[in-house]
């Protein structure tokens, strides 16, 4: 079976360090393998023309995109695989912008839930999708970065599910490095790299194993679902996953936090199919809803903003 390396930092950095070593990990473990540097591929941000949601295919049967860049071509390494590690430099206490870039850019638009909707409500004739991006997958994440204190790292792992969220890729492992502050200098941490080892061989273990059976490898953390510890507090008791959007509670029990999530709960979580298909079908009712205002009223409306006269400045040109 597959596996790709994707690697957000650059070349023989520290990310790419970790990532070659969870690599030769699955390999050992049997796994085909692969490595993708991110910044080889020229790839545009989204600028929201909204041309995808009216022409939601291509001539290939993948989600259509006007853009003409290198998207679609980055887009096979991840339709190809079974498994996919993805790494990233820590840059202002989140993973790399171009990663975040390449989110947009998979977006809703390849979200399973929302294409296995159109396919179920067209047909294969009148909608014929390549099935490739229905294929289960399972991921790892690896994150590395110079702070020596986990207030400057505690947002990176939970925002790497942003480029596993829509593709319905389960992620059972996930490694943090710290103190590497300059390039090569993860070299010094050689429980960190054997750490990584080990995350490539639980990926490499996991690739083909049924959703419902897969296992965590990673630390535990407060949310049994995504295994981060980013919350937002909603009220005195009630507490959600910043990444799952799930809801618990918060206690104090002798003198300690005590966070909860009721089992009946985790069918909440926005990395179930079950939540990405009730958010699919709130994003088609929505598109419907305001769609006569959007054709009718707004290009009246809009005439007002045409018409202020406001200096748009350029950037300058280098000589």
């Amino acid at each position: 079976m597959k596996l790709v390396g994707i690697s957000f930092g650059k070349t023989m950095g520290n990310t790419e360090i970790l990532m070659r070593e969870a690599l030769m990990g699955a390999q050992e473990a049997g796994a085909e393998i692969s490595l993708v540097r991110a910044y080889d591929y020229d790839i545009k941000p989204c600028n929201g023309c909204n041309a995808c949601t009216f022409n939601p295919l291509n001539e290939d049967g993948l989600p259509y995109c006007k853009s003409n860049d290198d998207f679609l071509s980055f887009m096979e390494n991840i339709l190809d695989a079974d498994g996919i590690i993805f790494g990233s430099p820590i840059y202002q206490m989140t993973p790399s912008g171009y990663m975040r870039l390449i989110c947009d850019r998979i977006g809703p638009h390849f979200d399973v839930a929302v294409l296995k909707g159109e396919l179920e409500m067209k047909g294969a004739e009148e909608f014929p999708i390549d099935q490739r991006i229905f294929k289960p997958r399972v991921a790892g994440f690896i994150c590395v970065g110079g702070a020596e204190r986990y207030k400057y790292v505690n947002m990176v792992l939970p925002l790497m599910n942003l480029i596993t969220y829509p593709n319905q890729i389960e992620v059972v492992d996930q490694l943090l490095v710290m103190e590497s502050i300059l390039t090569n200098h993860v070299l010094a941490h050689s429980d960190k790299l054997q750490r990584a080892h080990e995350l490539g061989v639980h990926v490499a273990q996991s690739m083909g194993v049924p959703a419902e059976k897969l296992q965590w490898y990673g630390e535990e953390s407060v949310c049994p679902v995504c295994h981060t510890n980013l919350l937002t507090l909603e009220s005195d008791d009630k507490i959600m996953c910043a990444v799952c959007g799930m809801y618990g509670k918060v206690e104090n029990v002798d003198g300690k936090v005590k966070v909860t999530f009721p089992k009946e709960a985790w069918k909440e979580s926005r990395l179930t199919m079950e939540e990405k298909e009730l958010h699919s079908s709130e994003i088609l009712d929505f598109i419907g809803r305001a769609m006569p205002f959007v054709m009718e009223e707004a290009p009246g409306l809009l005439e007002k903003y045409k018409k202020f006269d406001v200096p748009v400045v350029k950037p300058k040109k280098k000589a």
